[in-house]
């Protein structure tokens, strides 16, 4: 399996929470240290986890775009709450959105180390 069919279907797996249209993995501001939502209850944590850990292996998968994201959200894996949740479903709804980001490397100049 590709990483984007890995992709297609993950994104197949949250569709219906996805928000509509996103231009940014995050919501603009977005501190989910200062999220005071309500907590998740025990099975929408495991739920939330399992999400995390797709996202983490997507990230794996080179979709280096959602690192920083990611990281942030992931460090609430032991009491997440439905604000992170809304979140994760946000990134989700980018890798929709944007399916196939280009990295572009400029080769015009030598990288030259002085010693």
């Amino acid at each position: 399996m590709s990483a984007q069919e890995y992709i297609k279907r993950a994104i197949e797996e949250v569709e219906r929470d996805l928000p509509k249209k996103v231009e940014t993995p995050l919501s603009s501001g977005y501190r989910p240290e200062l999220d005071f939502s309500a907590e998740l209850c025990p099975q929408m944590t495991n739920y939330y986890q399992g999400l995390i850990g797709i996202l983490q292996w997507i990230v794996e998968l080179g979709r280096i775009d959602i690192i920083v994201p990611v990281s942030l959200l992931s460090r609430y894996l032991v009491m997440p709450r439905e604000g992170h949740q809304q979140q994760v479903y946000r990134i989700f709804a980018y890798l929709k959105q944007f399916k196939r980001p280009v990295l572009v490397f400029d080769d015009s100049e030598p990288f030259v180390v002085d010693r």
